[in-house]
């Protein structure tokens, strides 16, 4: 089970190419979710809201759990987990009683497939939303609790990091951001596509879709989210 409040679905499909001597797969990896469209539909979903900085990295996990004990690591699937420290500067919603710490996932591990569908190997992707945090910057952070200890929480949708630049202003954390892609991201039609090339002991072409995400804060500043706490 995955510790995230996320709901992901994926579907791979998987192709095979032959360059000189060198074979190269095709893997696709295609998923939806449901995503807040309005800074209130954000803040709505959320069970924390805080902002304040990112801390050391103060461990490295499985964050895809055991269904029926999240307490141990899922046994046949893989997504590296990165838990940090978190200095609260305001708390706008909820209530905490403790230093608290957030989890990110970075890369996730896949399966690789012949056309006929037998496992040639397994390799790590990267996740399409993962930015390293900046440690000199504030966030605004929308929350969840994890299946883990009660200290430790994730953001409540894949647009719950929003990063506070030195004039207030407001920036959703992710590539999928129409208008402000990633270098290796592009967007048709409501879908962000992402390409990866990995050349290892297995040679994969990854590309991976997934829904865009609507920009509610591109016209606000920390002041006007304060504001909207404030209703």
């Amino acid at each position: 089970m995955n510790i995230y409040k996320v709901s992901m679905l994926y579907t791979i499909s998987s192709l095979l190419i032959l360059s000189g001597c060198s074979q190269i797969y095709n893997m696709t990896t295609s998923f939806d979710e449901n995503l807040p469209t309005t800074f209130e539909e954000a803040a709505s979903s959320a069970e924390i809201i805080v902002k304040g900085r990112f801390g050391n990295e103060v461990d490295t996990i499985n964050a895809l759990r055991d269904s029926d004990d999240p307490t141990q690591e899922a046994e046949n699937s893989h997504l590296d987990g990165h838990i940090y420290e978190f200095a609260i500067g305001e708390l706008y919603k909820g209530e905490l009683e403790y230093d608290i710490q957030i989890l990110l996932s970075s890369a996730r591990l896949i399966t690789v497939r012949s056309e006929n569908g037998n496992d040639v190997g397994e390799v790590m992707v990267p996740e399409i939303d993962w930015e390293e945090p900046d440690p000199k910057k504030d966030y605004l952070l929308f929350l969840s609790q994890t299946d883990l200890e009660n200290t430790i929480y994730a953001r409540s949708s894949s647009a719950g990091i929003i990063e506070v630049n030195d004039d207030g202003e407001l920036r959703i954390v992710s590539n999928r951001v129409e208008g402000e892609e990633g270098d290796n991201i592009e967007i048709e039609n409501g879908t962000a596509i992402m390409y990866t090339e990995i050349r290892e002991d297995i040679n994969v072409d990854y590309q991976e879709e997934g829904p865009t995400i609507e920009n509610f804060v591109e016209y606000m500043n920390i002041e006007d989210a304060e504001y909207h706490f404030e209703d």
